[in-house]
């Protein structure tokens, strides 16, 4: 099995003739304060083939390396009809909240074998000069 794409999006959208379209493509994510409040609605885009024909379960985890700790687990099961079609999966990730500045990775797991991983990349956005509040 071999992973063709995973990127971030904040939309991920499927037209009437199968195509996808990714809208706002991210590895990063810069937020004033820490823990996050919990996010709007974004997307993890899978494309995995040399999938065989059958049943299988999969399993992604959104993980703060640091800690070790799994913020979303994301767990499922996939029918594979046409193995040349490849398996897309599109995961939509709302209400996450991040403790603390850190390198988060998904991670991709298909039948409980490792399949492939991405890093998130959460920093503390720093002031832009200009933009700080008037003096009193």
């Amino acid at each position: 099995m071999t992973c063709d794409a995973m990127l971030f999006a904040d939309r991920a959208i499927q037209e009437k003739n199968g195509k996808w379209g990714l809208i706002g493509i991210f590895n990063r994510f810069a937020f004033p304060v820490f823990p996050t409040p919990p996010l709007n609605l974004w997307f993890v885009f899978i494309v995995l083939r040399e999938v065989e024909a059958g049943t299988h379960e999969f399993a992604v985890n959104l993980i703060r390396e640091s800690a070790n700790q799994v913020l979303r687990p994301i767990n499922g099961e996939l029918k594979v009809g046409d193995p040349q079609q490849g398996v897309t999966l599109t995961l939509p990730m709302q209400g996450v909240s991040f403790p603390k500045p850190d390198i988060y990775t998904v991670t991709v797991h298909m039948d409980g074998t490792y399949v492939t991983e991405r890093a998130l990349y959460v920093v503390e956005a720093k002031p832009r000069p200009g933009c700080s509040p008037p003096e009193e």
